[in-house]
């Protein structure tokens, strides 16, 4: 069994509220569009957030400057504009969550670096640029995982487990990057205008080893599960364009995990902790909309509060794709209410894909 030792997370410079996003994006709209404004301030008061983070100064009046959707813009901006923005900024953003994650621990016992990210990818990429900006040793082994959406950090956490599972000696650092804001569309289409009123940027690393390193708290890895729901496939997609990359993200998405989250957990819950009721485990679903977490806590009779850790990540942060589950991971490590309660884990994606990872605290 190994250990998650460390999280780190960062954030960008530029805070927003979300009432001044919801401002920019109704101006960003022709005046004949009057339904779709309404629409507008129903999505924003329904979303549960309260600001987001972004590489971008665009969604605020009081930074006057706009890199990419200010209104002397007069098209969209090209995919090639929105990766040099990218470029410049990802690395050092992953790099700020991954010092934040090691803390005093010596970087050169670090043995492997993967690299997460779905809003921008290039060769060389952002596992080498880390590699550089960080000092890690020029022979760290390194992986990249692109374009796998929000479930993405639960497949990186599943290859650490499995590299020091074969290797006892092996430490390897994860680190996200997500730049979602760099990919806003400005069409007025409702699953546009929902994925617009969501998705923030963020960073953030984890430190995976088969030995506690001198860590205080980390959590055991436990068992990693997967679902894929094809009857979702064309619900939440992503994709490239010449504009930038597209998300598909259908309103239908919270049903279908509702329909069947709770005989999948059920399944995974009475295997791995038998004896814990759902009032003795922490939860950690990835925020992918105030529906999403609404629609959880329905199909598995659980109150709001139960899913607290998720609901305060959505409301301060937005949902930032794969590293969001590092947040909220994060809170449980860093304010453990009851250790002797085991931790369950979920992420959700393209595909439909569900992913869970079942953890306890290192004391057990």
């Amino acid at each position: 069994m190994n250990y998650l030792l460390s999280i780190g997370t960062a954030v960008p410079p530029f805070k927003h509220k979300q009432s001044d996003i919801l401002s920019f994006m109704k101006a960003s709209l022709p005046p004949h569009k009057e339904k779709e404004k309404r629409l507008l301030d129903i999505i924003y008061r329904k979303s549960a957030i309260a600001q987001r983070h972004a590489i971008l100064p665009d969604f605020t009046p009081a930074f006057e400057k706009s890199l990419l959707f200010g209104p002397e813009q007069e098209e969209a901006p090209s995919l090639e504009k929105r990766m040099e923005v990218y470029y410049k900024h990802a690395a050092d953003l992953a790099a700020k969550a991954a010092y934040r994650c090691l803390g005093d621990f010596d970087k050169k016992e670090v043995t492997h670096l993967i690299t997460v990210s779905c809003t921008g990818l290039s060769a060389p990429g952002l596992e080498i640029a880390l590699i550089e900006e960080l000092g890690l040793p020029t022979t760290t082994f390194r992986t990249g995982i692109n374009f796998m959406g929000c479930y993405a950090m639960f497949h990186a956490l599943r290859q650490a487990d499995a590299i020091c599972a074969r290797d006892p000696e092996a430490v390897v650092l994860i680190a996200g990057v997500e730049l979602c804001t760099l990919h806003l569309q400005q069409d007025d289409s409702e699953d546009n205008l929902m994925a617009n009123a969501i998705f923030a940027d963020g960073a953030a690393a984890a430190l995976v080893s088969h030995n506690k390193k001198g860590f205080q708290q980390p959590l055991k890895m436990n068992e990693f599960h997967s679902q894929l729901l094809l009857k979702g496939k064309q619900d939440m997609a992503w994709h490239l364009s010449s504009k930038g990359f597209l998300m598909r993200l259908s309103s239908y998405v919270p049903q279908l995990i509702k329909e069947d989250i709770a005989h999948w957990i059920h399944g995974i819950i009475d295997q791995a902790f038998p004896y814990q009721t759902k009032e003795e485990i922490h939860w950690a679903f990835h925020p992918g909309g105030p529906r999403i977490l609404q629609n959880i806590g329905t199909a598995l009779e659980l109150p709001k509060e139960a899913l607290g850790h998720s609901y305060e990540t959505l409301k301060s942060h937005g949902n930032m794709s794969s590293v969001t589950i590092l947040f909220v991971l994060k809170r449980l490590m860093d304010h453990p209410k009851n250790k002797s309660f085991p931790i369950f884990a979920a992420g959700f994606g393209p595909g439909l894909t569900m992913e869970g990872l079942t953890l306890v605290y290192s004391e057990q």
